[in-house]
């Protein structure tokens, strides 16, 4: 699960091709998706769409509307600790005036990161074999990425930088959920 951090800012929508999940075995699908589009890339979406998919109508390539409007995306745990250095009450939805925006983005700027550190966690699953002679002796059962002040500095430069493009385009206040 995740938090997203966006505001009332004026958006500009777009549609945008993309390959249909029901053609998502053909060979090209991950080239498509990252950009790159060729007849021959069109063809192999075709061939391993399904043709009755109400998405495509069996073409391998849907369209999807997009916004240009910024946001940030953090895990709900590292949100909610971004949201303690901002000194906010932080929940899973909430909104805020840009001023108050601001007077936060002060307050975290000037807080010592140290305490809010978070270490490394992995959990690691008895052996198991992956395929007939090959067996994972430690799998990864559970893996939490640690927060370093690196980190949680470039939150707030982040944040830093979403709060100045959003005021930019005439946001009044900014919201998570």
């Amino acid at each position: 699960m995740s938090i997203t951090i966006d505001s009332d800012a004026p958006r500009s929508y777009s549609q945008k091709q993309e390959p249909c999940l029901c053609a998502q075995m053909a060979e090209s699908f991950s080239d498509f998706f990252n950009g790159q589009d060729t007849p021959e890339m069109r063809a192999d979406l075709k061939a391993n769409a399904n043709p009755n998919c109400p998405t495509c109508k069996g073409t391998g390539i849907e369209y999807a509307e997009v916004d240009d409007a910024p946001f940030m995306n953090l895990s709900n745990d590292n949100a909610a600790i971004f949201f303690a250095i901002l000194g906010v009450q932080g929940s899973s939805h909430g909104e805020m005036s840009l001023p108050e925006a601001r007077r936060a983005l002060m307050r975290a700027s000037s807080r010592d990161l140290s305490k809010y550190e978070r270490p490394e966690k992995k959990l690691h699953g008895k052996p198991q074999e992956v395929e007939p002679g090959v067996v994972d002796m430690r799998p990864v059962k559970y893996w939490e990425m640690g927060l370093d002040q690196k980190k949680l500095q470039a939150y707030i430069q982040r944040f830093a930088q979403f709060l100045h493009e959003v005021s930019q385009r005439g946001a009044k206040k900014i919201r998570w959920y």
